[in-house]
């Protein structure tokens, strides 16, 4: 299946969070406009990065949002300038961790997409 872009799948994921969440939490749309400026970024590191998967989802317990790549490897050339470098000051936190024998997974965590309401 061909890469269609990282923000159907944040909307659809967002859209089934929100509900499950109810009245209790408010999506903050500063955030979301982050998010999607986020996905933007992925959209242009996934296919120089020849990734295998792009994965996103919601840590229920603490509303954290995660944007999970996996690729064989990453090489990022001329230093800093990379779009990746943007692309982690976007986002609260980070990690790499190995998946299965020969890849690599980038979570990408998003915090403070919802918050409790008053009331």
């Amino acid at each position: 299946m061909e890469y269609s872009g990282c923000k159907p799948f944040v909307d659809e994921v967002i859209e089934e969070s929100t509900k499950e969440f109810g009245a209790a939490y408010a999506l903050q749309p500063k955030v979301r406009d982050r998010l999607y400026a986020a996905c933007e970024l992925v959209d242009e590191i996934v296919p120089e990065l020849d990734c295998d998967t792009v994965d996103v989802s919601v840590n229920t317990s603490n509303k954290q949002f995660t944007i999970m790549v996996i690729c064989d490897d990453m090489v990022l050339e001329h230093g800093r300038t990379h779009k990746f470098f943007q692309l982690i000051k976007m986002v609260n936190s980070f990690a790499f961790s190995k998946c299965g024998k020969e890849s690599l997974r980038i979570e990408l965590n998003i915090d403070g997409l919802w918050e409790k309401t008053s009331g």
